[in-house]
């Protein structure tokens, strides 16, 4: 069942992309972030508190990833080649911009249901905490992904801040595994 969620999410980005580039008006909702304008090289001093930044870097690795995938499915395209067949050529890219995406838009909405549903603030804070935590931790475990938009400066602040958030996180562990049921 993932293969196939896998592969209409891969479908969606390489359409969605092409639409974009045909002249197509942009996509709202979680995937406007494909009209996104390339991101900067980040130069922070700290990474504490920065999750809009943190989306930032993430939606630009997700853009990146279905405009490579949509440029390589096209020129992989052949006459007569079914769509899936197509795709089937470029089954590795696809599950990573699939993955690039499915990551940001869950942790978007995640983020989004503490600061809206959440109302006790020392819960919040912590959920918060744990969200971030859970950002940092990714983007360093997919350092690779964002080589364009951190340097190793940026990428020693981000496990600075990992380094942070456990310590911070910590006298939370019993309170949040318990709010887990």
């Amino acid at each position: 069942h993932g293969d196939v969620l896998s592969q209409q999410v891969a479908r969606f980005l390489v359409k969605e992309v092409q639409r974009l580039r045909g002249g197509g008006k942009a996509a709202e909702g979680v995937a406007s972030y494909l009209a996104g304008a390339p991101l900067e090289p980040q130069r922070l001093d700290s990474y504490a508190g920065q999750h809009k930044r943190l989306f930032t870097i993430l939606a630009h690795r997700a853009r990146r990833l279905a405009c490579k995938l949509e440029a390589r499915f096209v020129a992989l395209t052949k006459p007569g080649a079914s769509f899936e067949q197509t795709m089937n050529l470029c089954a590795v890219l696809a599950w990573k911009a699939t993955a690039a995406h499915s990551f940001y838009v869950m942790a978007l909405n995640n983020y989004e249901a503490l600061n809206t549903l959440v109302e006790d603030a020392a819960v919040k804070a912590s959920l918060l905490r744990l969200c971030e935590l859970t950002l940092v931790q990714h983007v360093h475990e997919n350092g690779s992904e964002f080589v364009d938009v951190l340097s190793d400066v940026q990428f020693d602040l981000i496990h600075e801040r990992i380094d942070e958030l456990l310590d911070e996180i910590r006298p939370d562990a019993v309170a949040l595994v318990d709010a887990f049921g």
